[in-house]
């Protein structure tokens, strides 16, 4: 017996932390670039938690975020795809990056939109306070 396609498979940027809170959801995480003090590191392979709040105490200047690149998003929706159904990638606040933008941007250029649902992590905030109401 062969196991059957997932139905949906999720994406998050590394912003959210899913993948801390349930190790067992399987779960692509994109990392963020982030700006200390004019130095660039990828959010959890160059720079862990412990690294980033001793960094943040000694900052002269707030960090900055650079959305993962259009090919980066491409790169783990492809294989995703073959596999899946569908793709629900959950990300950063659009005021904050422009991480969910590049997501949309790599489903059209995959030709996607039907099967990529990029969406802002605040919705779906949003959603379950409404639903608790």
């Amino acid at each position: 017996m062969t196991d059957s396609p997932r139905r949906i498979a999720l994406v998050t940027d590394s912003t959210a932390g899913i993948e801390r809170l349930e190790p067992a959801l399987r779960c692509a995480v994109i990392p963020l670039t982030l700006e200390i003090d004019g130095t660039l590191y990828k959010e959890g392979s160059d720079l862990s938690a412990a690294e980033f709040y001793r960094l943040l105490e000694e900052a002269g200047s707030p960090p900055g975020t650079l959305p993962p690149g259009v090919d980066e998003f491409a790169a783990v929706y492809e294989p995703l795809l073959a596999e899946s159904e569908s793709v629900l990638s959950i990300h950063l606040s659009g005021e904050l990056s422009r991480t969910v933008d590049r997501a949309r941007d790599a489903a059209r250029r995959l030709g996607a939109e039907e099967r990529i649902a990029a969406i802002l992590a605040e919705c779906v905030a949003r959603h379950d306070l409404e639903a608790a109401a």
